[in-house]
């Protein structure tokens, strides 16, 4: 039996980056701000994306960073419009999971409450992975 192969795969990711810092006791009504940046690049049959992400209390009680790189292997064979949804929208969503679980577990583990990041959606951050392309 022949075994298909997706034209487009995650192969994994590696955090390169993680830093949290506490000051302070968290107040029971703390909420968060996220920022994320992307950067994305395309290699013979590889694509790299780079997520940076950033989240900050409002009580200034947390603040953490985290960078993650994943690769995503593809066939050459597929056009240049899926290309650049598969890059710009797929690869995100499909990350974006990893980074949220890190940050849940990187909190639980270090005796405060745990930071539970929300869902969500990946779609404004596929224009960032574009521009960043059109620039190699």
């Amino acid at each position: 039996m022949e075994q298909n192969i997706s034209k487009f795969r995650f192969k994994g990711y590696k955090i390169t980056h993680s830093e949290l810092n506490i000051s302070g006791e968290q107040s029971e009504n703390t909420e968060y701000s996220i920022g994320i940046n992307a950067k994305g690049k395309a290699e013979t049959d590889n694509f790299i994306l780079t997520l940076d992400v950033s989240i900050s209390s409002n009580d200034n009680s947390i603040d953490a960073n985290v960078v993650v790189k994943g690769t995503f292997n593809f066939n050459k064979e597929i056009s240049k419009e899926t290309l650049d949804s598969l890059f710009c929208a797929n690869a995100p969503a499909i990350m974006f999971p990893y980074v949220r679980a890190y940050i849940s577990t990187l909190t639980a583990l270090s005796g405060v409450d745990t930071v539970v990041i929300p869902t969500l959606a990946m779609t404004p951050l596929g224009k960032e992975i574009k521009e960043s392309l059109s620039e190699q």
